[in-house]
């Protein structure tokens, strides 16, 4: 399976931006540390790209205005990488989180 993912490929800086996101905003407010997990897995016609965090988390008004780009401190690496997906595989990111637990900030791409 892992050399079936390692063939694909997808934009460059795509997924670079996602961990700096989850160091920074939401491993680094927290005194213990935290763990960042990136999967990629495969199915027919999709690479699914997940960076998870177990950091401080987001709130749904927060994500709202990070997918809608309505953020002037933050999010400028997220609406970059969105608005690449869209150009070129007319798809966005999505991102999931529980306030003080965690954040999930995903995206899948179609395969050839």
């Amino acid at each position: 399976m892992y050399e079936e993912v390692l063939q694909e490929s997808i934009l460059p800086l795509s997924i670079q931006p996602l961990v700096e996101n989850a160091i920074l905003h939401g491993i680094r407010p927290i005194d213990e540390g935290g763990i960042i997990t990136v999967s990629i897995s495969k199915n027919d016609t999709h690479l699914k790209i997940a960076v998870i965090d177990n950091g401080i988390g987001l709130t749904p008004e927060k994500i709202s205005n990070i997918i809608n780009d309505k953020t002037t401190k933050q999010g400028i690496g997220i609406s970059n990488i969105n608005k690449r997906l869209e150009k070129f595989y007319q798809t966005q990111l999505t991102i999931e989180s529980e306030l003080g637990l965690w954040t999930k900030v995903q995206f899948e791409v179609p395969i050839n």
